[in-house]
């Protein structure tokens, strides 16, 4: 590693103590909860299936935005898995904590069994859903905060960029070709110039001290430095540290060409992909509100008088049998979709508030599910290249 550039980064590290942790931004909170998350963690491990849930729900809510925000919440995603199959969701746990000798070949493995595992419960309970994806960040996240001492937290966008600066030649790859070994490696090699730097370590723990909102005995020791390790990665980039530094990128075959990047606006891409998924996600919430509500037995007014009052006689996903006895003697078929869609309903007797409710999904209530989903799937496949870098 370039020695030259880590001292750069140290002390702009430094200069840049106070807009990190105090007038801008708490970075100091990672130590917080690497604190808290291994008690509440190992407590939900060892619940019962019932309470399981709830308790991992807890866990979730330490790691405060660290993981979950709002583009992204695999953890939260995890925690609605765990309502359906918490004896599952205990046990990806349990294997991806279970000692592996320091092995980080197997600890790797493990990150890809728990991310594989973690994708078939998605489609198969969340729709597949994007937001709720667990990617090797979020793995690591799991790792590191279990036991900080010897796991080290990855975010792709900030681990490449730093590991280009100070000239670390190895590729870990993405996604399904990723090597927790080699970006550990790294972050060795990382710890090691920081233990060497003992200057600037005295210097950053004098200024923690004058954190207001920081008591020691609240924070996670972080005897072997890998927290400060992440947090001097992430904020290279997030807070600035490599600026000026001439870097030449390194070119993995597992990440778009250099001509391909410069001519692709990402973030376009991130808000029409974030667009279409708000669509869609705003379309189920819309389908399973109307399936809640327009149930057999439930009675409803059409506000064609023609029809009058109706009970709904059965209800099969997102279409419903009304008989109106004043109109016909059988059951007429009717799209649930459709019905909220036009406002065709003024009344119906176990939701007072049906007309206001659907009148707020009605964008999406016009549109086809087909085209909602199509839209969907061809904004994923145009930032999937990107998405860990994000």
């Amino acid at each position: 590693m370039n020695k030259e550039r880590l001292e750069q980064i140290f002390q702009r590290y430094l200069e840049k103590f106070d807009e990190m942790n105090i007038t801008e931004s708490s970075e100091w909170y990672k130590w917080k909860v690497a604190k808290d998350f291994p008690e509440v963690m190992n407590q939900a491990l060892a619940s019962a299936d019932e309470a399981f849930p709830d308790a991992l729900r807890k866990a979730e809510r330490v790691t405060e935005d660290l993981l979950d925000n709002q583009y992204v919440y695999p953890f939260s995603g995890l925690c609605q898995i765990a309502d359906k199959e918490p004896g599952t969701v205990r046990s990806m746990f349990l294997d991806l904590y279970a000692d592996d000798g320091g092995d980080l070949v197997k600890r790797s493995d493990k990150l890809h069994t728990f991310k594989g595992k973690c994708e078939e419960l998605c489609e198969r309970y969340l729709s597949g859903n994007a937001r709720f994806r667990n990617d090797p960040h979020a793995v690591t996240i799991y790792l590191a905060l279990h036991d900080p001492d010897h796991n080290y937290i990855y975010k792709a966008a900030a681990a490449n960029k730093f590991a280009d600066a100070v000239e670390f030649p190895d590729e870990w790859g993405s996604g399904a070709s990723f090597h927790l070994d080699i970006y550990y490696r790294m972050c060795d090699e990382l710890v090691a110039a920081i233990r060497e730097h003992e200057s600037f370590l005295h210097l950053w723990q004098e200024q923690m001290k004058k954190v207001k909102d920081v008591h020691p005995e609240e924070l996670h020791p972080d005897r072997e430095h890998h927290i400060l390790a992440y947090d001097i990665i992430y904020a290279s980039v997030n807070h600035n540290l490599l600026a000026d530094m001439t870097i030449i990128p390194r070119r993995p075959k597992s990440r778009p060409a250099a001509k391909e990047q410069n001519t692709v606006d990402i973030e376009a891409l991130k808000a029409k992909f974030l667009e279409a998924d708000g669509i869609r996600a705003k379309r189920q919430e819309a389908e399973t509100y109307l399936q809640q509500v327009l149930v057999p037995g439930t009675k409803v007014h059409h506000k064609n008088e023609k029809f009058g009052e109706g009970i709904i006689q059965k209800a099969e996903g997102m279409s419903i049998e009304v008989l109106f006895p004043n109109y016909k003697t059988k059951p007429i078929n009717m799209s649930t979709d459709f019905i909220a869609a036009r406002g065709l309903f003024d009344t119906v007797s176990n939701a007072p508030d049906f007309i206001e409710r659907t009148e707020a999904f009605r964008d999406v209530l016009l549109k086809k599910q087909t085209d909602i989903q199509k839209a969907y799937e061809a904004a994923y496949e145009k930032i999937k290249p990107y998405l860990e870098d994000l």
